[in-house]
């Protein structure tokens, strides 16, 4: 089983790996991913939302960063 912080890894990694012009796409599928197995471990929808909107948060953090 996955900890918290390796799930947002997980999407953090997809997001940024997507290059295709896709993001959206990709983002919508990653974040379904996060809930799934988010909510196997327990965390309630709202919990999932906030837990993924941090990991999107860290993914356009790092995305800026790497442009700059």
């Amino acid at each position: 089983m996955q900890t918290m912080i390796a799930i947002q890894d997980d999407y953090i990694a997809k997001v940024l790996t997507c290059s295709t012009g896709h993001i959206r796409r990709v983002r919508r599928g990653a974040r379904n991913a996060a809930f799934v197995k988010l909510a196997k471990m327990g965390y309630t929808t709202e919990q999932c939302r906030q837990i993924v909107s941090d990991a999107d948060d860290m993914a356009v953090l790092e995305r800026n960063a790497a442009t700059d």
